[in-house]
């Protein structure tokens, strides 16, 4: 049994994550389910959605990931896609609500998105999350990974005053993985990539106005291709602040924190140093390290 992808139920005391069960196989792979694990370890997993299940039901497939739960923990969303086909080529989201012993409702499972019946002309979605009780997701339905809003009355993007040739996910090789999250009611605070090169952006929920943050590394020196940003990933908001990886040409993947004005990082973990850059004729150390070394 290998578990992942984890989000805690507090109302129900317990774990909602993806799991691969490893003893039974499906199509000769291990069938992927989503479970939940009692948090006192005193109850048995209980399984809330799996292949074997029913295999007549339209809702099941090979593959889950991106559980999460609604904020008043009364719905549940999740990724899910079949053999033949990768989450970054065709995949759908579907949310469905509990009933009053914590299973999913098989009447109220619903398909928001996606159809992995479409392999050349599939829609790819990425990171669904909840905020006041509306769900957002990334979806590439038109050419380019962008932020949408699900509305009954039909969704809207989020990100639609931002370039057009930008790309607010990426490939999802791993679980939980993260490009933007919400820093206040109405403000998304979102990575992005451009022709290779990731950017950091603000989003205004309600008015839709985009602006880029200039972040740099806070590295000493008056050279500006030091304190280049070109990565970011797992961006992540934790007790009001922006917190994510960051990374450029001459600077290693970091845990860092945005300045409250998002103009500034502060390195919380700076990575690993790594003599990258050949000695000066002025120093014996690595150009590098000199830069960092404080």
């Amino acid at each position: 049994m290998r578990y992942g992808d984890g989000v805690i139920d507090k109302r129900r005391n317990r774990m909602i994550c993806i799991r691969e069960d490893h003893t039974v196989l499906q199509k000769g792979y291990a069938v992927t389910e989503i479970v939940a694990l009692d948090l006192d370890g005193q109850k048995e997993p209980v399984v809330l959605l799996s292949y074997p299940d029913d295999s007549e039901s339209d809702y099941l497939r090979d593959f889950y990931s991106s559980p999460c739960l609604s904020p008043d923990g009364e719905k549940l969303a999740w990724l899910a896609w079949n053999f033949g086909r990768m989450p970054w080529d065709s995949n759908e989201l579907w949310v469905a609500e509990f009933d009053k012993n914590g299973l999913l409702d098989r009447e109220k499972i619903k398909k928001i998105a996606g159809n992995t019946n479409e392999l050349e002309k599939g829609e790819s979605l990425f990171q669904p999350q909840w905020w006041q009780n509306k769900l957002y997701y990334v979806s590439d339905r038109d050419k380019w990974w962008h932020i949408y809003r699900h509305n009954d009355d039909g969704d809207e993007k989020i990100s639609k005053n931002a370039p057009k040739d930008v790309e607010f996910a990426a490939p999802q090789w791993n679980l939980r993985m993260s490009t933007y999250s919400f820093l206040t009611e109405d403000t998304i605070i979102a990575a992005y990539n451009k022709s290779g090169i990731w950017k950091l952006g603000e989003i205004n929920t309600e008015t839709f106005v985009f602006k880029e943050l200039p972040i740099t590394f806070p590295v000493e020196t008056e050279d500006p291709k030091f304190k280049e940003v070109t990565e970011i990933k797992q961006v992540r908001v934790c007790s009001g602040k922006v917190v994510f990886i960051a990374g450029g040409p001459y600077f290693p993947s970091s845990i860092v924190r945005l300045s409250e004005e998002r103009t500034q990082m502060a390195v919380i973990q700076r990575g690993t140093r790594i003599d990258l850059f050949n000695k000066s004729p002025e120093s014996k150390e690595p150009l590098y390290n000199r830069l960092v070394a404080n």
